[in-house]
């Protein structure tokens, strides 16, 4: 068994063990205790193909990278493949001249489209990101392109075709990408579309999950507003360009004093039911996710 085999069992046993502590069989739903998955799982993402429900989580400078995960019910999860094995963009990742230590790749956003798969990731060092391609999300991923860094950025594919990026912190923007993905689209939409200080938001404003549901353009992100905790944002538009209305959707601490839960996604599942997936930072444990149902209030 080489380094690889044994990284990936590791962290495969890591998972296992840590979602089935708390996953207990319910008569009809599965119940479950907070946090979902006790373990260092952060800036997650989360798609539901058909039955099955996919995750993609930060994995910093460690190899292989930004896990792919699978599930049923958003409890036991497996890791069924990574992004890549190793990125080579940097001598930094080799220990020479330099490391990476907590700075590679970062909050990805992970999405399905016309029978694709589709992950975008950013890395702090060296400043890039990129976009990987399966159609298969349990076999080889192929790197479609390198662009400029784009912070804690969301993909977004629109009906009309178009293919936007949310990202940024503070002011956060929409960037046009060109529909193969190669690259920023030429005179395509590019525009601050939340200012976050003069809309009220002073503090950290960042972690972009973006959506479309009823016609209507969600922008999911976490505030950190000063002397207050890690609370959870939704902004929403008629139009992907704005303007957006606000509102604070989840503030609370569950059992852990002046640790938010933020940072995440919602998904549906395949009989109507609604969940949010985030995180809350857990000491030495690291940022363990936090499942918990929600519900709509006049769209």
């Amino acid at each position: 068994m080489n380094v690889k085999q044994i990284a990936k069992w590791a962290m495969a046993v890591l998972f296992l063990m840590s979602t089935q502590i708390f996953a207990q069989t319910g008569n009809e739903k599965k119940s479950f205790s907070n946090p979902v998955i006790f373990a260092d799982v952060p800036d997650v993402d989360v798609i539901r193909v058909d039955d099955n429900f996919y995750m993609i989580s930060t994995t910093m400078h460690l190899m292989p990278g930004a896990p792919i995960m699978r599930s049923k019910d958003l409890i036991n999860w497996e890791i069924i493949s990574y992004l890549y094995d190793e990125i080579k963009d940097s001598p930094f990742y080799d220990l020479e001249g330099g490391n990476v230590y907590a700075a590679g790749q970062w909050a990805s956003s992970l999405r399905y489209n016309n029978g694709k798969f589709y992950a975008f990731f950013a890395t702090n060092n060296p400043s890039k990101s990129y976009i990987y391609s399966a159609s298969d999300p349990a076999g080889k991923w192929e790197k479609l392109s390198v662009l400029n860094q784009f912070h804690d950025a969301s993909l977004l594919f629109d009906d009309d075709g178009r293919v936007y990026l949310a990202h940024s912190s503070g002011d956060i923007k929409i960037t046009e990408l060109k529909s193969d993905l190669s690259g920023v689209k030429e005179d395509g939409l590019d525009i601050i579309v939340i200012h976050g200080e003069q809309q009220g938001y002073k503090g950290l404003l960042e972690g972009t999950h973006i959506y479309k549901f009823d016609e209507k353009y969600c922008m999911f992100l976490i505030w950190c507003p000063q002397d207050g905790i890690r609370t959870q944002l939704c902004f929403r538009s008629d139009h992907i360009e704005g303007p957006y209305e606000s509102k604070i959707i989840l503030s609370d601490v569950i059992d852990n004093p002046g640790k938010g839960v933020a940072q995440g996604c919602i998904i549906d599942t395949k009989d109507g039911d609604w969940y949010g997936f985030l995180f809350q930072d857990f000491g030495a444990v690291g940022r363990t996710p936090v499942l918990m149902e929600c519900r709509w209030e006049d769209g």
